[in-house]
This record gives structure tokens, C-alpha cells and sequence, in this order.
């Protein structure tokens, strides 16, 4: 298995981060990583992904757009320049979702659905990857109900089990038989209360093969990104995840999500 990690922050950000994408690809490349994938939560990362993606061939990179304040929200404008810049994943909001779920309030019960029907409609007609970013469940669930409808057939769950989603397995399960992946991060103390074994355990009740792993490193403090997303996999495995099953959380998930499939 050549790993994607499917959630990293490096730099340039709006923000201190561990590493730069040069010595991202160069740690990725030496663990045998197939691909990363850019995520910032205020600047789009199309761009500086297509750069770093089409500047060598060790390890893909694709990028995207958080719908943040810093792109004003949930803006159809700059998922639409993110998708023709080859932007391949679109973040609902994730640290303003509190926010922007307030203000979309004040539209009306469905003030929420009528702001993201057209960035919906934008992820089916460029095939986008839609994440679900910081919602909670219910709005997650209305959300991805009707992107399903819209035709976004490419929909990931952002880490569930993270102090600020807090979705239950038994949504999580809802939501992996309308067809959407359960994105799984590295467990650390300060996002979840979830150890590795509680991961596992929601893991295996959604179904192995509805997950995809990130590491969601890259902080000044963090771990060193790479070293800790195979370490990471490696705990998998010694929670007793087989080799085939890590191969399809690991790799193959991220690839067909990103449109990789073709490269390997």
C-alpha cells in the first residue's frame, strides 16, 4: 500500500504550520506515500496544490476551498474558481461554522439548504469531493441528503468523532448506506475523546471499506506529519485492521474519491 492522506496543513497558511509543502513532498515521498491532500481553513489551496503536484512525480497533491470567512463563506464564486483551478475538495465550513450556520439561520428554516444548493450544484457539475467540514450531524445529514439529490456523488464525513462534530456511530452508519466516507484522523487527546480502540470500533460498525484515512497534522506542535500518519496506519494494524482493509481505508478510497485511480 502506497498511503493518501487525505487531511494535512502545511504552509503557506493564514497561519504557523509545521512545514512547507517542499518539505511535505520530501517526507512523503521517503514513507512511500502515494498522495496528501492540501487543506487549509481560510485560503484556497488549489493553486499552490496543482504547483506542488505538477512541479515532481514522488507524491500527488490535490487541493481545494474551506467555505470560511476567508473566501467569504459559502460562496459558489470561490468554489467555482477552486474547481477551475483544479481544485479537487470542497470544505463546508469548518472553524466559522458556528457562525455562518447563525447568520444562514436568520434566512429561515431553510435558510441553510438555500445557501449551499448552489455550491452543491457546483460539486455535482465539477465532480467535486464534498466534505463535511465542522457541521453538526443534523445539518451534515440535511446537507448531504440533498447533495445526494443534487447529484455530488463524491461526500466525506470530516473526522466524526472531533469534540466540534461529535456525530454518533449510528448516524455515522445513516450516512455511509446513503453512500458518504467517514474520514478518520489521528486521535489526539485535545480534538476527541476517542482512543484508538474507540476508532476502531466505529470503524468496523460503518463498514471498513466507508472509511479513508488523514492525519490532520502539521500544527507547530504536532508530530512530524508523515512519521505520524504511518504511524498511525501502523497502530491500525496492530488494532488488528487487516493489510486488505487498510489497503482500501488507506489508499484505494482516497484515490477513486480524488479521481486517481488512474495513476498508480
Amino acid at each position: 500500500m502506497r498511503p493518501i492522506d487525505f487531511h494535512l496543513h502545511f504552509a503557506p497558511d493564514d497561519r504557523p504550520r509545521k512545514y512547507d509543502g517542499a518539505r511535505v513532498i520530501q517526507d512523503y515521498a521517503r514513507v512511500g506515500a502515494r498522495g496528501v491532500v492540501y487543506k487549509s481553513h481560510q485560503l484556497p489551496t488549489s493553486v499552490g496544490a496543482a504547483i506542488l503536484d505538477s512541479s515532481q512525480d514522488a507524491v500527488r497533491v490535490a487541493g481545494g476551498v474551506a467555505l470560511n470567512s476567508g473566501v467569504g463563506g459559502l460562496n459558489p464564486a470561490a468554489v467555482e474558481a477552486a474547481a477551475r483551478s483544479g481544485g479537487r475538495v470542497v470544505w463546508l465550513p469548518t472553524q466559522d461554522a458556528e457562525s455562518i450556520l447563525a447568520e444562514s439561520a436568520r434566512d429561515g428554516a431553510d435558510g441553510l439548504r438555500a445557501r449551499v444548493w448552489p455550491i452543491l450544484e457546483l460539486c455535482a457539475q465539477y465532480d467535486l469531493v464534498l466534505c463535511s467540514g465542522h457541521l453538526p450531524p443534523a445539518a451534515t445529514v440535511d446537507v448531504f441528503e440533498l447533495a445526494e439529490r443534487l447529484g455530488v456523488a463524491r461526500r466525506v464525513v470530516t473526522h466524526p468523532d472531533h469534540n466540534e462534530v461529535g456525530m454518533t456511530v449510528e448516524v455515522q452508519s445513516q450516512l455511509a448506506r446513503q453512500g458518504a466516507f467517514l474520514e478518520r484522523v489521528v486521535p489526539r487527546s485535545r480534538n476527541t475523546a476517542l482512543d484508538l480502540a474507540g476508532m476502531v470500533a466505529q470503524m468496523r460498525a460503518v463498514g471498513i471499506e466507508r472509511n479513508v484515512l488523514g492525519s490532520d497534522l502539521g500544527q507547530p506542535d504536532s508530530v512530524d506529519p508523515a512519521a505520524g500518519f504511518v504511524q498511525f496506519i501502523d497502530d491500525l494494524s496492530s488494532a488488528g485492521i487487516s493489510d486488505e482493509d487498510l489497503a482500501t481505508a488507506g489508499e484505494r478510497n482516497a484515490a477513486a474519491l480524488l479521481g486517481w485511480d488512474g495513476d498508480a
